[in-house]
């Protein structure tokens, strides 16, 4: 079963585009500086998406997770505190048929 610890972040898109955004937009997506973005497909076809380390999640959430069904539509997105209910979501997701 895959983990939180097998995913693999890169920059976030809105976090590499911030600076070429100029002022105005800017104001409209201040919180992605510095966020990072993982993504997994598992093998029954279902996926998840992970944002971490983005003020623009707000509260004590720390990660933001989409879930993805086999057609890649979302079908839930769900806020976390810690890594381990990633992990949790990631192994629910895994025992889907």
């Amino acid at each position: 079963m895959y983990k939180y610890k097998d995913l693999i972040f890169a920059e976030h898109d809105m976090a590499k585009n911030f600076k070429s955004l100029g002022k105005t937009l800017q104001k409209f997506f201040t919180g992605y500086e510095g966020a990072g973005h993982a993504r997994m497909t598992f093998d029954n076809g279902w996926g998840i998406s992970v944002v971490r380390d983005c003020p623009a999640i707000s509260g004590d959430w720390k990660f933001e997770v989409a879930i993805f069904d086999k057609k890649g539509d979302i079908v839930d997105i769900d806020r976390c505190g810690t890594k381990q209910e990633v992990s949790e979501i990631m192994e629910e997701i895994q025992k889907r048929i």
